[in-house]
């Protein structure tokens, strides 16, 4: 059985460690997958990873990437801002 979490972009894309850690939780190997309900997520979390140095934030970006295309899952939710 697989589980849909959401993920707040900007809490995702603190630092590299933060991301890192997400990103070992999540996965189809895990049961643990990422909603796919907010069209913008990833553009969100690029720019919410804009403060960090330049390394990190390569990392991060990438890291983000692979979690869209490998940890992630549409959950059929459309996306209401004013529930967040």
């Amino acid at each position: 059985m697989f589980y849909g979490y959401a993920v707040d972009p900007a809490a995702v894309s603190a630092d590299w460690q933060t991301c890192r850690y997400l990103a070992e939780k999540l996965g189809f190997d895990r049961g643990r997958l990422r909603s796919l309900f907010r069209k913008a997520w990833l553009p969100l979390a690029i720019e919410a990873a804009d403060n960090l140095p330049d390394m990190q934030k390569k990392r991060v970006i990438e890291m983000l990437k692979t979690l869209k295309d490998e940890a992630s899952m549409r959950s059929g939710q459309s996306y209401d801002p004013a529930l967040w």
